[in-house]
Formats: structure tokens, C-alpha cells, sequence
């Protein structure tokens, strides 16, 4: 391409980006003048595609000017990186097509979407744990999924931003404390208050005063991040008692963190030094590039094509990065309440790998292997098929009683 050629393209340039700028304070002003002053046109922001497009302009200004004005080196550096970016986009294109031609056609009457407000409304963002409970807010709501309505469900939450278990009538019948870190399983999702795990075992052992520190979608990162940055002896003034953390087996994936994960959860969970074994902050603030591409990439037909994901399968680091993580968790529930008691339930229906099991023993954690206690798909909420049912936590809660007195009267028989 001669100077001749490129000149006449800058000059393009200039005219388009004239041209743009021109465009987009008319419709500004149009909108302005008709509209509610908020710069969107017909469901078009005008601004934002105005900044898109002149950046889109610059950035092959730019590209081009080095392309040809720059060093040898620089170029054929910039021509080989143009190259594999055209190839990118062609890779895009097949993909593109071959999705859509394996796509399902999209039935006629397409079902009506299950609108969850127990998910949508529980929730505020959070500096330290990525997002956590809203503070004293309660919901009752009847599921209704494919025109099948279920019982009601009632959902709350304390000044302390934790899911309430029972209420103590006598506060001098209960003289030890018992903290539940975990996931919606702990949480309770899908059930009512009175029917959570926490509030199961309190019914079970009326001397411990439960804690339902679990919620969505959390990990033994949120734990971590909890017992490092909070001061938790200040919801009980009972020293004595026990934590205990409920595993499942996604949790490994929201550990390392898989791809999958940081999209799904746009990277709000606790970031963790792995060199430090410390949380500071939020995953998708310190990692944010790397977030931000994950998140971009997943919404490619690449890699709906091909399943691009990290990683494809767990590996023994992944299995002692969770071990570490709940290690960490245990000494810093130590340093806040001076007492051994912390507890892993492996939750019914999901095993763990012998080499995984064979870590948390040499991690010296105390572990209560329910994966096999019943069959997790018998006690599935009918209108999720996700998560269990009332009648799962009861039988957890049972057994973890049991578990709870046996180690109580080995404990005093020792004594």
C-alpha cells in the first residue's frame, strides 16, 4: 500500500470519526429534548456506542500508522499478531456457524422462566465476602414451576446478616455455641427457616445455640474470609462449642477458581493469596484483566463450540488447595474461640476421591463422611432438583448430633 493509499485512509478516519461525533450530539440532543435525559435512544445507549465505535477508529489508526512508520521489528511483530487476530475471527465465524446449525430449533410456546426472588432479593455486594445476606430482610413466597404451585416457604435474616435458626426461649439452657460455614446447603436454600440445617441440630441439641453463617454459593473461601476478617466471638458470648463446615463437591471448583466459576459469579468471591493462605478483597478486583477475559471469552462461540474451560478435571494441587483453605480456617476459628472443635461434613451425595480424604486426615481435621447416609437424589426440592429437601437436613442433623454426643462422652471419658 502506497503513502498516497494511507493517507486517503487517515483521511477516512478523520471524516468518520467527524461524521460519528456529529450523529451522535444529534441524537443527544433529539433524545434530550424527547426523551428522560438519560443519553439512551430507543434502548440504544448513544454514548456508549459512540465512545465503542471512535475507539474501534483510533485503535486501527493507530495499528495501521505502526504497521507501516514503525521499526522492522515492531512490525513484523504487529503484522504477525494482525494474522492471528484474522484467524481469530475466522475461528469465530466457523464456530458461529457450526452452533447455530446444531442448535435446537426454539419451541413455540417456550415455558415460562422460574423466577427465584429468594435468589434475586436476598443479597447486597460486599468488599470482603463478594456478596453476603442482606441485613434483617424476610420473604415468604409460594413456588410455582410449570403451573405447579408448592407450599410456601419463609426465608429471614438477622441484624448480623445470617439466616435465622431457633429462637432460645430459656438463653441459660444453651452454654455452648455452634457455627455452620458452608453453601446454600447450609444456608438452607429452597426451605424455611425452621427447616435449615443449623436450626435441625439445635432442635437435636438444645445446649448449643446454632449460627448459620452459610449462604449462596459460597466456598471455604467465604469461611476463611469470614474468620479472618470478622470478629464472630461477638455474635455469642459462649466460648465453648464447635464450627463445622459443609462440603460439597462443587466447592472444589469454586476454590481454585474454575473459569466456569469466575463467570458465573462475575469473580465476587474472596481473593486469596494461595502463598499467604489470606483473603484480601475480592477476586474480581485483583484479578480483574484476567476476570474480565474469562468472562468475555465464555461468551464466545468458541467456546460454546469447543468447551474451553480450566480445569477440565481435578488434580491432586486442586484437592489440597481446599484441604489448605479449611486447615487455615480451623486455626483462625482457634485464635478467636481457643477451642478444638471444627468439624468437616462431606455432605450426602457427594463423594470425595480417597487422596482427598486422605489430606483433610493429615491436615488433622475432624471429618464426618456422610456422602453415603442416604441417597441424595430421594431428597431433592421438587421444584429445583438441586438442593435438598427438609427431610435431608433433618436426617444431616440427626446424625450429626450423634457424632456431636459420641465425641462429648469419648472427650469426657478421657478427662
Amino acid at each position: 500500500m502506497s503513502k498516497f493509499h494511507i493517507r486517503k485512509f487517515f483521511y477516512f478516519i478523520g471524516i468518520s470519526l467527524t461524521f460519528i461525533i456529529l450523529i451522535s450530539i444529534t441524537l443527544l440532543f433529539i433524545e434530550y429534548a424527547t426523551g428522560n435525559a438519560d443519553g439512551v435512544w430507543k434502548d440504544i445507549d448513544i454514548r456508549k456506542i459512540t465512545y465503542q465505535l471512535i475507539a474501534i477508529l483510533v485503535l486501527a489508526t493507530i495499528i495501521l500508522h505502526l504497521l507501516f512508520y514503525s521499526p522492522e521489528p515492531l512490525r513484523n511483530y504487529l503484522f504477525s499478531l494482525s494474522i492471528f487476530c484474522f484467524l481469530l475471527v475466522l475461528l469465530e465465524g466457523i464456530s458461529y456457524l457450526l452452533f447455530t446449525a446444531n442448535k435446537a430449533p426454539v419451541p413455540l410456546t417456550a415455558p415460562q422462566p422460574f423466577i427465584r426472588p429468594d435468589w434475586t432479593g436476598s443479597f447486597v455486594n460486599d468488599d470482603i465476602l463478594g456478596v453476603r445476606a442482606k441485613k434483617s430482610w424476610s420473604l415468604t413466597w409460594a413456588p410455582v414451576k410449570d403451573g405447579v404451585q408448592y407450599d410456601s416457604i419463609t426465608v429471614s435474616t438477622d441484624e448480623n446478616s445470617l439466616r435465622k435458626t431457633a429462637k432460645v426461649i430459656d438463653s441459660t439452657a444453651t452454654d455452648k455455641h455452634a457455627l455452620f460455614f458452608g453453601c446454600s446447603y447450609t444456608y438452607g436454600d429452597g426451605v424455611s427457616d425452621n427447616e435449615t440445617l443449623p436450626y435441625q441440630f439445635q432442635l437435636n441439641m438444645p445446649q448449643y445455640r446454632a449460627y448459620n453463617l452459610g449462604f449462596l454459593a459460597y466456598s471455604p473461601l467465604h469461611m476463611l474470609a469470614r474468620l479472618q476478617h470478622e470478629d464472630l466471638t461477638l455474635l455469642t458470648e459462649k466460648k465453648k462449642g464447635f464450627a463445622v463446615y459443609t462440603f460439597i463437591h462443587d466447592q472444589i471448583d469454586r476454590t481454585i477458581p474454575a473459569t466456569r466459576w469466575i463467570d458465573m459469579t462475575k469473580g465476587r468471591f474472596p481473593y486469596l493469596n494461595k502463598e499467604a493462605m489470606t483473603t484480601h478483597g475480592v477476586y474480581s478486583e485483583n484479578k480483574r484483566l484476567y476476570s474480565d477475559f474469562i468472562q468475555w471469552f465464555r461468551t464466545t462461540y468458541i467456546h460454546h463450540v469447543f468447551r474451553l474451560d480450566f480445569p477440565k478435571k481435578h488434580a491432586a494441587e486442586h484437592y489440597q488447595l481446599v484441604v489448605n483453605v479449611i486447615k487455615k480456617s480451623k486455626q483462625e476459628y482457634q485464635k478467636q474461640f481457643g477451642n478444638n472443635g471444627f468439624y468437616v461434613i462431606i455432605f450426602p451425595g457427594s463423594p470425595i476421591k480417597p487422596e482427598m480424604k486422605q489430606m483433610l486426615q493429615n491436615a488433622d481435621l475432624t471429618v464426618f463422611d456422610y456422602s453415603h447416609l442416604f441417597n441424595l437424589n430421594d431428597y431433592l426440592l421438587p421444584f429445583d432438583n438441586a438442593h435438598p429437601n427438609a427431610n435431608a437436613y433433618k436426617l444431616v442433623a440427626s446424625q450429626l448430633a450423634k457424632d456431636i454426643a459420641e465425641l462429648e462422652e469419648r472427650s469426657t471419658i478421657d478427662r
